[in-house]
């Protein structure tokens, strides 16, 4: 929980695999967890994503015909108090190239990263080890929260 006080009053960045467990909770939250949406639901933490996150959640309600699950996505990800979704425009797409160059990354992770930059986000949270970014954004995993 130590994490939740050194990003109060940041932006942090939710990658689509954070938002797969706050619409679906496949497992039980951590205290941290539960910390950390309780600081995003009053407003002490920003929290942000892209529009991609939609495209990435829908896949598997999609697949499996789902359209409860489907529609719990779309509501969660339309700019929801607590949560704003950044399009993905011409200047993402083109630091998303550069972070590409850089890292290597696939490019939705990539994509990731550079909407994580545009939008003034400090933090990036995910469960994805693989992932890399700049040194101005300091990646935090799920499961240490």
């Amino acid at each position: 929980m130590a994490l939740i006080g050194d990003i109060k009053g940041k932006r942090i960045y939710l990658d689509a695999h954070i938002i797969i467990y706050i619409v679906e909770e496949p497992v039980p939250l951590s205290a941290g967890q539960l910390a950390l949406f309780k600081a995003i639901d009053d407003g002490s933490i920003t929290a942000v994503t892209s529009e991609l996150s939609l495209a990435e959640c829908l896949v598997y309600p999609l697949t499996a015909n789902d359209p409860r699950l489907a529609s719990a996505y779309e509501q969660f990800l339309g700019n929801s108090a607590g949560l704003e979704v950044i399009p993905i425009d011409r200047e993402v797409l083109v630091v998303a190239a550069h972070v590409r160059a850089l890292t290597k990354l696939k490019l939705p992770d990539a994509i990731h990263v550079a909407t994580a930059t545009k939008a003034g986000a400090t933090n990036l949270l995910t469960s994805d080890k693989r992932i890399k970014a700049p040194s101005s954004l300091t990646i935090n995993y799920w499961s240490s929260l």
